[in-house]
């Protein structure tokens, strides 16, 4: 009765065993396998395998020599021993990792009679281990190669991942900021504080942000960092700041390289403009003072040379024809020095100005040129003298190219800018060339579109089915 007592309760106790998910092994005083009880999932090859061997006596693929040496100096020394891994390979080519944790056994008398313990398949937690590092491999890899630099700080903004790339593009070792947050890093010029904010800003916010960040570098050069920061969480739950950065600084610099180079274009613009306007206004004044008032002059002669001659003489024939010649002279230079030298802009303004020469444009062309303008305060003389310059060239255009009949200049000072457009009902550019030639910059539009750049200002050209359009914006000086 006790023996079946004994048999039924091994037999509860196997059952148990086999339902558990752990295999359970026993060895002698030898250190030999005597029972090994596999879960029912597990084939039963490798149990019967294994009985009446020592654990070094089987073919494991990870345990080299040192390995065992170290393993049997424990048990041999009748000490427990916990999550030994093993590795082996099935018939099927199938790799399995075991964790194997063993119990000495003793009699009552204190006598050593084995082992007794557990393994535990652990396959499935060693491949998502060897993934895991293979993850982690192909991400350094590729941050090691990455142009941007990266790094990981945990809720209290201290760095706790430096990607290789800080390193070679920042010149700060890991050992000098892992653990550190921006503050305690020593950054120069008060660059840490900047970095604080942006990133207390990037918490506040709860979502990523773009900045453009300017650091002092070890070697004493300011370089200039688009960063890409964004919240993460720390091993605690708590919320942290990751991010990634490239370094723009030859942009940057690139970009201020173009910026002088326009500002420098530009001044020198202006000063060919001035210049010029300078040249005009002494031509003018020459043409006025020297030739006008000798011909006026000349003129006056021939009256009087006229009246002493009889009425029907050829002589005062061949001088009236003379004196016409003379007025007509003298009306071209008229025009020609209004064209060098606007008559009205500096004393009654650009509206007046505007006015006169839609006047004389439409009586010497025969376009019906109109003015749409509000009443302006006067503008600074530059600024003027711009404008007037860009519509004089535009309705010079206008009589030249377009073949219109009318033509509208809308001039009107809104948001704090200039804006004025030249429109015509002409033929426009129906031929391709005209109009690529005229996006590229032909038929006089260099000279208006500096003169607009000059001044801050935009231009452009439009083609609104029949006829052209030339708009211009130009901003107000501060306090205008």
């Amino acid at each position: 009765m006790g023996d079946d007592s004994a048999r039924e309760a091994e037999a509860r106790f196997r059952a148990v065993l086999e339902l558990a998910s752990d295999w359970y092994w026993e060895q002698d005083a030898e250190l030999r396998f005597t029972a090994v009880i596999r879960p029912k999932r597990e084939p039963p090859g490798w149990a019967r395998e294994i009985l009446g061997k020592r654990r070094w006596e089987l073919s494991f693929e990870n345990m080299g020599p040192g390995s065992w040496d170290e393993h049997r100096a424990l048990v041999e020394a009748h000490k427990p021993f916990r999550d030994l891994e093993l590795c082996r390979r099935t018939d099927r080519g199938e790799t399995i990792w075991f964790a194997v944790s063993g119990d000495p056994v003793f009699d009552s008398g204190g006598a050593f009679r084995g082992y007794r313990g557990i393994g535990r398949n652990i396959s499935d937690r060693h491949r998502a281990e060897e993934a895991l590092r293979e993850s982690e491999q192909r991400f350094k890899a590729f941050m090691d190669h990455s142009p941007a630099v990266a790094w990981i700080k945990d809720s209290r903004l201290r760095y706790r991942y430096l990607s290789t790339q800080f390193e070679n593009l920042v010149g700060r070792r890991p050992e000098e900021l892992l653990g550190r947050d921006d503050l305690e890093a020593g950054w120069p010029d008060g660059g840490g504080s900047v970095l604080r904010a942006n990133d207390l800003a990037v918490l506040q916010a709860g979502t990523a942000r773009q900045v453009l960040e300017h650091m002092r570098h070890p070697d004493g050069t300011v370089h200039h960092w688009l960063s890409f920061k964004f919240p993460l969480a720390d091993e605690t739950g708590a919320l942290g700041v990751a991010g990634m950065a490239i370094d723009i600084s030859e942009r940057v610099r690139a970009e201020e390289s173009v910026q002088k180079y326009s500002r420098e274009v530009r001044e020198l613009n202006a000063s060919l403009v001035s210049a010029q306007e300078n040249e005009r206004r002494r031509v003018a004044d020459d043409l006025h003072d020297l030739i006008g008032q000798n011909l006026t002059a000349l003129g006056l002669e021939m009256a009087a040379l006229r009246t002493s001659l009889g009425s029907g003489s050829a002589q005062r024939v061949r001088l009236n024809v003379m004196q016409e010649l003379v007025d007509r002279t003298i009306e071209s230079i008229r025009g020609v020095v209004a064209e060098l030298h606007p008559p009205g802009l500096e004393e009654l303004g650009l509206v007046a100005a505007l006015h006169w020469y839609a006047s004389e444009v439409s009586g010497r062309t025969g376009i019906k040129v109109s003015l749409d303008a509000a009443r302006l305060p006067r503008l600074p003389a530059q600024l003027e003298l711009a404008v007037f310059r860009i519509a004089q060239e535009a309705l010079t255009n206008v009589a030249k190219h377009s073949q219109a009949k009318c033509a509208e200049v809308a001039l009107a000072r809104e948001d704090g800018q200039v804006r004025m457009s030249v429109t015509d009902d002409g033929t426009g550019f129906t031929q391709p060339g005209g109009a690529r030639a005229a996006r590229r910059g032909g038929f006089g539009l260099p000279s208006m579109r500096e003169r607009v750049e000059a001044l801050g200002g935009s231009m452009r050209v439009e083609f609104p089915g029949r006829g052209t359009r030339l708009a211009i914006e130009i901003p107000l000086p501060h306090g205008h």
